[in-house]
């Protein structure tokens, strides 16, 4: 806990990204004290070079892993990988338990009592070091119910699109990485327009969204040039039969997940290999996950990294 102080106003503006656009891989790193450098195609990465071992050291810490979604959910999963691949690196010996709220396929707030019970049963004499928790859901899970299941605690979040500033300037058991969706979206069309210059209409899948102010920011910068199209169908064949309408000069940017008519939730790489088969538009996307999966390119979240890094928080707590 000595470092954590040092960390609690420091809810990093990360930006852990892949920039792929043909056969050019820029990785890109933002956070202000890691370890990892990038410039143009060269990848860095140092690590700690290991701890004394010690008899505390020896036995490991103790580290919970909540996720808001699934075990198979492509990010949930890199996200584990890359906070797993990171301790391994540092040297530092972990004892995980990891949790899924499945909040995709079973809205959890409607299952909250139960899922207390479970923790109260599961953690009421287990000593937790840490928790990592990844996405809103989980983060609302815990910071709600943490004094009453992990009192005393500290928590790194990561995968998390808004939290609140107070929170963080009030609390010192709190921080982590915010994903800088917003910054993503833009810097991918401005790409996505200069590769296709004759575009004359750029639309956005984003299923189920309400996005008021990317909608408004994108008229700002980019209405003059093109009109701007925010398809929020949630059905994935509603989407379809939009994707097959579209105009030819159009750019596609994927940024959510849509479902089934049944409820079922189709993962991000299934979309835009669908919308990618069905259209000989540009498809751009934001996430790695739909890496390979029919996207020209794009800003692309990195799962792996966001784990990466909210380990690497976890360790100035340790």
């Amino acid at each position: 806990m000595k470092q954590f102080h040092l960390l609690k106003l420091q809810a990093y503006l990360v930006a852990h990204l892949i920039l792929f656009f043909t056969a050019t891989t820029v990785i890109a790193h933002t956070t202000d004290p890691g370890p990892l450098t990038a410039h143009s195609n060269l990848f860095i990465q140092t690590t700690h070079g290991g701890l004394e071992w010690t008899p505390e050291n020896l036995l490991g810490k103790n580290l919970l892993i909540l996720h808001s979604y699934h075990e198979n959910e492509n990010r949930t999963a890199n996200i584990n990988k890359g906070i797993q691949k990171q301790f391994i690196e540092a040297g530092i010996n972990v004892r995980y338990w990891v949790e899924y709220l499945d909040s995709k396929r079973f809205p959890y707030a409607s299952n909250t009592e139960k899922l207390v019970d479970i923790f109260k049963y599961k953690y009421k004499n287990k000593r937790l070091d840490a928790i990592i928790v990844s996405n809103s859901e989980a983060l609302d899970f815990v910071i709600k119910h943490r004094d009453e299941l992990f009192y005393g605690t500290p928590v790194v979040f990561t995968d998390v699109k808004h939290i609140d500033p107070a929170l963080l300037l009030s609390e010192n058991w709190i921080t982590g990485v915010l994903e800088q969706e917003l910054d993503e979206i833009i810097e991918t069309i401005d790409v996505a327009l200069q590769l296709h210059p004759d575009t004359t209409q750029l639309v956005l899948l984003s299923p189920g969204s309400k996005q008021a102010i990317l909608t408004r920011q994108l008229h700002e910068k980019y209405g003059d040039k093109v009109d701007i199209v925010i398809n929020n169908e949630s059905f994935m064949s509603d989407i379809e039969k939009s994707v097959k309408e579209l105009p030819a000069n159009s750019v596609i940017l994927t940024t959510a997940e849509p479902r089934t008519k049944t409820g079922e939730i189709v993962p991000y790489y299934l979309l835009n290999e669908r919308v990618a088969s069905i259209s000989h538009i540009p498809v751009y996307g934001i996430s790695d996950t739909g890496f390979g999966a029919g996207i020209v390119g794009g800003k692309l979240i990195s799962g792996i990294e966001l784990g990466r890094d909210a380990a690497r928080m976890v360790i100035g707590i340790f």
